[in-house]
């Protein structure tokens, strides 16, 4: 009787410990951390941009899959420039058991860089 007790007790604990809600800051902090880890691969990529700086991060979905935008600060030839990266489905992993996913469109943020970039040369 007691073992049954102990195994239901047991068992009530590990549900409630995984249904632990994601929050918006924890989101936060993950995508900041990782982007940041990303950034010298970034650079690469974006030949044309000499750093890329991770400023701050609005979520503006607050529930799974979360959503928000990635401010962040392009630098090129000494000139720095403010962009925004759209970052969407942030969520927790469903095949790699506590790490957290995302999509961050940085194609388009390349390209937001570039018009700047023109539009500041031409004024």
């Amino acid at each position: 009787m007691k073992k049954t007790i102990f195994l239901l007790s047991l068992t009530i604990l590990m549900v409630f410990c995984s249904c632990k809600r994601f929050t918006p800051e924890e989101a936060k902090e993950t995508v900041i951390a990782g982007v940041k880890d990303q950034v010298p691969m970034l650079v690469q990529q974006f030949f044309f941009v000499d750093d890329i700086s991770i400023d701050s991060m609005r979520i503006v979905v607050d529930q799974e899959p979360m959503s928000g935008y990635l401010y962040t600060t392009w630098t090129s030839k000494g000139i720095s420039s403010p962009i925004i990266v759209n970052v969407s489905d942030i969520k927790r992993s469903k095949e790699a058991k506590g790490y957290i996913e995302w999509m961050a469109d940085w194609e388009s943020a390349g390209k937001a860089y570039m018009m700047n970039t023109l539009l500041g040369d031409l004024l």
